[in-house]
C-alpha cells in the first residue's frame, strides 16, 4: 500500500507488484460527515486558521 501526501491524500494498492484496481482511500468518511480529504487537505487547512490546524492535531 502506498499513501501519498500533499494537497490531498493519494493512495495504491499492490499485489505482487501489480497495482490493484483503484481504492480511493481519501474518500472514505473519517468523522460526521467529512472524508479524510475534507480533513487534511489543503482546502480543509485553508478553512482553519494556522492555530485551530495546530490545535486540532494536538487535541486527537
Amino acid at each position: 500500500m502506498v499513501l501519498t501526501l500533499g494537497t490531498g491524500i493519494g493512495s495504491a494498492v499492490f499485489r505482487d507488484g501489480a497495482l490493484t484496481p483503484h481504492l480511493e482511500l481519501a474518500q472514505h468518511p473519517i468523522r460526521k460527515d467529512m472524508t479524510y480529504n475534507d480533513y487534511v487537505g489543503d482546502a480543509a487547512r485553508h478553512d482553519l486558521s494556522k492555530k485551530k490546524w495546530n490545535m486540532r492535531e494536538a487535541a486527537e
